[in-house]
This record gives C-alpha cells, sequence and structure tokens, in this order.
C-alpha cells in the first residue's frame, strides 16, 4: 500500500510541474501574439501610408519627392 501512495504522490508532483510548465508557455505564447498582432498592425499601416504617398496627384508626389537623386538637389549654402 505505501508503493502505491509513494507512487501517487510523484505522479501528482509530476502532474503539478507539468501544469507549471503549460502555464508558463501559454504566458509565452500570449506574449509572442501580442507582439505579432502590433508588428502585423504597424506593417499595415506602414503599407497603408506608403500607398496613399504613392496615389498623390502628380503635381504633389511627396513619396517620389523623398528620393531625389543627388543630381537634382540644390545647393545649400555649406561648405563641401
Amino acid at each position: 500500500m505505501d508503493g502505491l501512495k509513494q507512487e501517487l504522490s510523484q505522479t501528482s508532483r509530476r502532474l503539478s510541474d507539468y501544469r507549471k510548465r503549460l502555464s508558463e508557455v501559454q504566458e509565452r505564447l500570449a506574449a509572442v501574439e501580442q507582439v505579432t498582432l502590433v508588428t502585423q498592425t504597424r506593417e499595415l499601416q506602414e503599407d497603408d501610408y506608403y500607398n496613399m504617398l504613392r496615389n498623390e496627384d502628380d503635381d504633389d508626389k511627396i513619396y517620389d519627392n523623398l528620393f531625389l537623386d543627388s543630381t537634382q538637389l540644390k545647393a545649400s549654402g555649406g561648405a563641401t
């Protein structure tokens, strides 16, 4: 009978340990899901902003003006 009690006690300890580990994994998974959601939201916002810039009127293309090559830049009066 003592052998059964000892085995039951060990099984109970293992079960408790597994539950603790599962809880820790669930917490980490929740954190990863939150980071993923924030990252995906930011990427969608950036895509929307990019598309908005690309769809401006031809006279007011902000995006294109961000990437002028050096031959298009005016001298700023600084030393070269």
